[in-house]
């Protein structure tokens, strides 16, 4: 049965969010906060930002996601193709197109 893979924090209980959630979500900051002092932070999977005196929330994955697309343009970059495999540079230089596009 798949799984999905282990995070930082999995001994952390899950929150669930109503459907209509608009991110950053600002959350109230716990007893003893101080933006100041690190130490005092919440910890959560995700980015927590101090903006004009409130706490707010973004969740994770931005990270994780660089690292899959380097990984990925590195091993079609630099690995010789198969030979009984189909050139993908070009359909890899059409959806970078399309990306660049979308932007």
């Amino acid at each position: 049965m798949a799984r999905p893979a282990p995070g930082e924090l999995d001994d952390v209980e899950t929150i669930t969010l109503p459907r209509g959630v608009r991110f950053p979500v600002e959350l109230d900051p716990p007893p003893g906060f101080d933006p100041a002092r690190l130490e005092t932070w919440p910890h959560v999977e995700g980015r927590l930002e101090w903006v004009e005196g409130r706490l707010l929330y973004m969740p994770g994955g931005g990270d994780l996601q660089q690292d899959t697309v380097t990984d990925v343009v590195a091993t079609l970059a630099f690995f010789p193709p198969h030979p009984q495999l189909p050139d993908l540079a070009p359909a890899v230089d059409d959806l970078f197109l399309q990306i660049s596009r979308a932007d």
